[in-house]
């Protein structure tokens, strides 16, 4: 018990803490005033990294409780709003502190659980801030006949708050074309917005998940009200020339409504939530600024809520994502309308030479996109070296064998680490100029040959004639079996100086899906055939990977000797060997070389290259 601060008027009461992801636990106290923080020295104590030393008091006055915020970082929310005033608390509200959710219990009264399940839904919007604040209904709130917050009986008392729902939600639709509920006239529309948002277009894992929702949700509520002022139609196809001069004046007067409800939460900037709402009716949401963000990849959306890039080979959540599958169903025809004629019904090319992949879902599977932009970075071999991705005795070997037209496959993951060292090859090449094949080739290559967009044989046939010009590089990335036969196939012929790039986690698994496409591709090889004319294809095979410190190393850099049996044989030359973690999780080691003269050495002395052959016997390096 503590003592309380007015002994007179002191009240016996329960405090029910619930944490997230943990067990329940109920404290009596006697007192008038109870404080709520991480530290000691509180009467209620909440050990928890998201909760202020000092978070928040709670007050005994009139015959009833008030809860004060005490300027903590992440706020004190009740019933899903947050409180920047005194706030009269009611037996069934909840305090929500971090990751804590409290109820306050009066013995001889109804249980918190029963109150919140026996009492009515108490809509509120619009209403003016009083000096102290109460979660009851206002005239206003009566007045709209809508609300923010979700009936009592809907809360998760064991997580903190997330996005919230209106009344009578509408049915979830499956399809970007599907009929959309109709919205009342003069009202905000029911929300559908579900799953996890961040407030702005980045990833804050360490913000409050109700404080992340607040823009995702107030964004689905203008855009369908938005929508249902104008009409649906109005966005599903071409977009007039006046529509934007006259959805303004609506766009303000919604974003108005919505953050001076009294439930909006403060987190919400209306130009913001402006800028979103405009972008969603008429350009491509989210996918817009993406789009043009260089550092970006790939963009995937898993369904409308859930937006995902990846840039620098790490992959994030993009929020909000879209407010709803009618609105990414906008974007994706606008995407279309966008693509460049030749593309097939599952992907599209755009002007800038980005893929665009799309389901347009159906059959109750939401819609989902996949959009991969074309990259060449302006990498060098002596930048890989001060990055730490190769040694000084790797680069002086990559720029023999580009001299001396070797031909060299790149293998690593979906990441961005293989696309690094390709791209440092083919800028190190100055005495040709370089002709990109593969599915989705760089857009601003000078000269390409795209398997993805004109049929296969014009494809195969605009490869012909390249290759018999002398001097030309190639430089192609094998992302098909049509890709990986035709290059194997031009090697063959006896084209050399090729660079190509396979995805896959190691060499073998490399290889085996090469050998794999090659057979599909010309059923008529056997496996030892296959296997023989890919061992021929490629003289040199360099393994890359991100390690898990974020930094790209060269792991493996091996010269294929033959076939043996049904394996293709190979001998390393120079290896990269971990050998410890340092503080903050870099990842430290060495590079070594074998020691292994490559066969190739002597095929680059034949052409005039002199390459000293301590190379490859050099002390480890880092």
């Amino acid at each position: 018990m503590i003592s309380p601060t007015s002994t007179a008027q002191a009240p016996v009461f329960a405090v029910v803490i619930h944490e997230k992801g943990g067990a329940e636990r109920r404290e009596t106290f006697e007192t008038t005033e109870l404080t709520v923080g991480r530290v000691q020295g509180n009467e209620l104590m909440l050990p928890k990294g998201n909760v202020s030393k000092r978070h928040a008091r709670v007050l005994y006055r009139d015959g009833r409780f008030i809860v004060t915020d005490l300027n903590s970082t992440n706020g004190t929310y009740v019933n899903r709003r947050r409180i920047t005033q005194a706030t009269i608390v009611r037996e069934g509200d909840r305090i929500y502190v971090g990751d804590f959710v409290l109820r306050i219990e009066v013995p001889g009264g109804a249980s918190a659980d029963a109150a919140a399940d026996a009492a009515p839904p108490r809509p509120e919007l619009l209403s003016s801030p009083d000096e102290i604040s109460t979660t009851g209904p206002s005239p206003v709130a009566q007045s709209q006949g809508a609300s923010l917050r979700p009936p009592p009986e809907q809360e998760d008392e064991g997580r903190a708050p997330g996005p919230a729902r209106t009344l009578e939600p509408p049915p979830r639709t499956s399809s970007a074309t599907a009929s959309e509920p109709p919205v009342r006239a003069g009202s905000f529309p029911a929300n559908e917005t579900t799953g996890t948002h961040h407030v702005g277009r980045i990833t804050q894992d360490d913000a409050p998940s109700y404080e992340r929702n607040a823009l995702a949700v107030s964004l689905n509520l203008v855009v369908q009200a938005a929508a249902e002022r104008l009409g649906a139609e109005t966005f599903d196809g071409p977009l007039g020339a006046d529509l934007p001069e006259r959805l303004d004046p609506i766009l303000r007067e919604l974003v108005q409504k919505v953050s001076t409800s009294r439930e909006a939460p403060l987190s919400v900037p209306a130009d913001r939530l402006l800028e979103l709402a405009r972008d969603e009716l008429l350009e491509l949401g989210p996918l817009g600024d993406l789009l043009v963000d260089s550092s970006v990849t790939e963009i995937g959306v898993v369904r409308f809520d859930q937006v995902v890039a990846t840039r620098g080979g790490r992959t994030s959540a993009v929020e909000p994502g879209f407010s709803s599958e009618r609105a990414l169903g906008w974007a994706i025809r606008r995407l279309r309308a966008d693509a460049l004629e030749g593309g097939t019904s599952l992907e599209q090319r755009l002007g800038s030479g980005a893929r665009v992949s799309v389901d347009p879902g159906g059959s109750g599977r939401p819609a989902s996109l996949l959009v991969r932009k074309s990259e060449r970075l302006a990498l060098t071999l002596d930048e890989l070296v001060r990055r730490g991705v190769i040694s000084r005795a790797m680069a002086t070997f990559f720029r023999h064998c580009l001299l001396g037209r070797v031909n060299v496959l790149v293998v690593g993951g979906h990441d961005g680490s293989a696309e690094q060292l390709l791209s440092a090859l083919v800028g190190s090449q100055t005495d040709a100029r370089s002709v990109w094949v593969g599915d989705g080739v760089a857009a601003e290559a000078e000269v390409c040959i795209d398997f993805g967009l004109g049929t296969i044989a014009e494809a195969r046939r605009a490869l012909t004639v390249k290759s018999g010009i002398p001097g030309v590089r190639f430089a192609a990335r094998l992302s098909t079996p049509e890709v990986t036969a035709a290059v194997s196939e031009m090697v063959a012929s006896g084209v050399d100086g090729v660079l190509a790039l396979r995805h896959a986690t190691s060499i073998k698994r490399g290889l085996m899906r090469l050998a794999a496409e090659i057979a599909t591709a010309r059923p008529g090889l056997g496996i030892r055939a296959t296997r023989e004319l890919l061992a021929g294809a490629y003289d040199v095979v360099v393994e890359v990977a991100r390690l898990r410190d974020d930094r790209v190393r060269v792991l493996r850099v091996v010269e294929l000797t033959g076939v043996s049996g049904d394996e293709i044989t190979s001998q390393d030359i120079f290896t990269f060997i971990p050998d410890r973690t340092a503080a903050g999780g870099a990842v430290e080691g060495v590079f070594s070389a074998s020691g292994n003269v490559p066969q190739v050495v002597e095929a680059l002395r034949a052409r005039g290259e002199s390459l000293d052959s301590s190379l490859f016997s050099r002390p480890p390096s880092r």
